[in-house]
């Protein structure tokens, strides 16, 4: 306000200077704020666009965020506790199911509550049913189309079977054992 003041005789004297010096900082804060705007937009829609796969055949790549993917066709070994990941790329419009079970002659460890465990913060996109102690252990785990990841280690010695179930598919498309070995 004080420079408003200070300069009035100036701006009286001068109106066009005036009005082009107004014009032109609104012009570029305009430009400004339509060129953050687009970039917020931008960020925006890249964070919507983070998880969704746009591939049309399911995918599983050799590691994860958290590790090897168990998934993965060339894991066919892992360690006991060692963090691994449960990853997969789902085409859009498609679900994957993964059923794991563990074998009968696996052995679990008699501190532990269950032949695995999966951290449920790391997850993306993934949802599981309830844990089945029975037989060393059954668990089912859904996603839906997009990435998926989940972090997971086993406390049992043994092998698993992992079968996954692609879209709706009432069978399993494919399934194979892993072998979990001591540490």
């Amino acid at each position: 306000m004080d420079f408003i003041l200070e300069n009035w005789a100036w701006m009286t004297n001068n109106p066009i200077r005036c009005i082009t010096i107004a014009f032109t900082s609104a012009l570029i804060g305009f430009r400004f704020a339509k060129f953050y705007y687009e970039r917020q937009i931008g960020t925006l829609e890249a964070n919507a666009n983070y998880g969704k796969f746009k591939g049309s055949e399911f995918r599983y790549s050799e590691s994860g965020r958290h590790g090897k993917n168990i998934l993965s066709p060339n894991t066919h070994t892992v360690s006991q506790n060692e963090k691994v990941s449960l990853r997969a790329e789902i085409p859009s419009g498609s679900n994957l199911q993964i059923h794991i079970s563990g074998s009968l002659n696996a052995k679990i460890p008699a501190h532990a509550m269950g032949a695995w465990y999966y951290t449920p913060a790391t997850s993306i996109n993934w949802t599981a049913n309830v844990y089945k102690p029975d037989s060393n252990g059954s668990q089912r785990f859904f996603a839906e189309d997009g990435r998926a990841d989940l972090e997971m280690h086993f406390e049992i010695i043994g092998e698993i079977l992992i079968e996954a179930y692609e879209g709706n598919s009432q069978s399993p498309n494919w399934s194979r054992k892993i072998a979990v070995i001591g540490p």
